[in-house]
């Protein structure tokens, strides 16, 4: 699934990291808070939620995580408390849906919020790989230009869509040498600014 960072920088260009809870930028420019509530809409969005019950989990997840992390640091359980926390919320609005009697609704978000939760299941383990693309993604859109573009594409097409080194390497005109040069750059690049954010 390719996701973009376009959402998550249009966000952030309205808020100040120091004003939201738990928020908190770095020499990139990403704000933990902001990437993280753009990733949990998408992902609830992804799992047939409507835009209603997204604003609302999304909205009531993020006040979970705030209360989780009261002081503005960088976290290197994020990715895992995000999670609880959807699940918390997802139960929460299950309750009240359960006093409403909305059975297929009950259903469906108590299946979301099972599968999420389960430790050895694949729907967590897709979580865990979906924040790590996203995260990479919003970093790459903030970092790209201190790359020359090659070394920007190189890095996405092999390490993100799983492409051979040689079949990106002939694609972009350029040496096998020099897309793993590229890719080792980049990774770097994305590690130092993904501190917190990839965990």
């Amino acid at each position: 699934m390719r996701f973009s960072g376009d959402a998550m920088q249009e966000a952030a260009s309205d808020q100040d990291p120091k004003q939201i809870p738990g928020g908190v930028s770095d020499s990139s420019g990403c704000d933990f808070r902001v990437v993280a509530e753009a990733f949990v809409g998408h992902w609830l969005r992804c799992q047939g939620l409507d835009d209603s019950l997204v604003e609302d989990v999304g909205r009531d997840t993020m006040a979970d995580y705030a209360s989780e992390h009261p002081v503005a640091e960088k976290s290197t359980g994020l990715c895992d408390c995000l999670r609880r926390a959807t699940v918390n919320q997802l139960r929460q609005v299950w309750c009240k849906a359960l006093k409403r009697r909305s059975g297929s609704l009950r259903v469906q978000l108590a299946d979301i919020a099972d599968r999420l939760d389960d430790p050895k299941g694949s729907t967590r383990i897709q979580w865990d790989d979906d924040w790590q693309r996203f995260c990479t993604e919003c970093l790459l859109d903030r970092i790209g230009t201190n790359f020359h573009p090659n070394s920007v594409a190189a890095y996405r097409e092999v390490m993100l869509n799983g492409r051979g080194v040689a079949e990106v390497a002939a694609h972009l005109g350029i040496t096998v040498g020099t897309v793993r040069i590229a890719q080792s750059r980049v990774e770097r690049g994305v590690h130092d600014a993904g501190v917190g954010l990839l965990d």
